[in-house]
């Protein structure tokens, strides 16, 4: 049964909170129905920083350095680009582990305008030393990752969705491994990272094999040769600008293999995107809807690649 994923993001952290006191909960001023039960039953653990994200960061690392396990909720888009600095030196530098959860990844907030769109924060944190980046799509995904999270050591950053979404993961998956498949095929390939995996499946047949690579960094490279190996024709999806995207990372990586591949990135591009509209306004403005996306792999499969 589908859930909404900030929920199962934020029991999962109350239950890890109730029997762990050194976790704390700081948000940029951030609120959902499902924190509430932290705030009333957890005071001690919570804390408003305000619209102070920088300040937000620097106070999580004086707290890892006490003692704390931080968890920080903040808009995506103000937790990278406006913190990087902090996040290099105050986080990554010493490998701290704090857990960041970003909301409104790619163009979730795209109605809320330029300032909200979250394309370029991939390629800045894949720079920052340490991190973990993963992109749960569903409850039970995002369920594990916040407990992968706490048991991490180490920085990690999670993209948070809003709303229900269909359920494509089952809880008791190996999500170490950082992707899985959730749709069989045997002519292409589409490895999708984010929300907009549910807009690939609703396009593809029984012939379009989808990996839903929900650990962008570390890459699990092992993992992707092993799912490219037997496809010539792949295509990358991400709700993400380009540069140091996953489909400049699965060409690297397949490049130096044997065989002929042709593969095909779909992705924002690595220019500032001044429109302001909906989700699915903004994916028909950069050929990301379903239809485009449906035109680029019909046209692999008619290929025979």
């Amino acid at each position: 049964m589908s859930r909404d994923v900030r929920d199962a993001c934020f029991e999962t952290l109350y239950v890890i909170a109730k029997k762990d006191r050194n976790v704390v909960l700081l948000t940029d001023d951030m609120g959902a129905f499902s924190l509430d039960k932290f705030k009333t039953d957890l005071p001690g653990q919570y804390f408003n920083i305000g619209i102070a994200e920088q300040n937000m960061i620097s106070v999580a690392a004086g707290m890892a350095l006490a003692g704390k396990r931080p968890f920080l909720y903040g808009i995506s888009s103000f937790m990278t680009s406006r913190c990087f600095e902090q996040l290099k030196l105050d986080v990554g530098a010493m490998g701290l582990p704090i857990v960041i959860i970003g909301t409104g990844s790619g163009v979730a907030y795209g109605s809320d305008g330029p300032t909200h769109h979250a394309t370029h924060d991939s390629a800045l944190l894949s720079t920052i030393p340490k991190l973990s980046l993963y992109n749960p799509v569903d409850a039970n995904s995002t369920e594990a990752i916040v407990d992968l999270a706490y048991a991490s050591h180490l920085p990690v950053f999670i993209h948070l969705e809003k709303g229900t979404l269909p359920d494509l993961h089952v809880t008791d998956e190996e999500y170490i491994k950082g992707l899985s498949t959730v749709h069989e095929g045997n002519k292409v390939a589409v490895l999708c990272t984010g929300a907009i995996i549910h807009t690939v499946l609703s396009v593809v047949d029984t012939e379009v094999k989808v990996v839903d690579v929900y650990r962008r960094y570390p890459l699990n490279v092992l993992g992707i040769l092993h799912t490219c190996r037997r496809f010539s024709s792949i295509v990358t999806v991400e709700e993400a600008c380009a540069c140091g995207g996953l489909g400049q990372q699965v060409k690297n990586i397949l490049f130096a293999t044997k065989g002929h591949k042709v593969v095909v990135s779909l992705s924002f591009p690595d220019t500032h995107i001044p429109e302001c509209g909906s989700r699915e306004y903004l994916y028909r403005c950069y050929d990301m809807d379903a239809a485009s996306i449906s035109k680029v792999i019909t046209k692999l499969k008619k290929r025979g690649c």
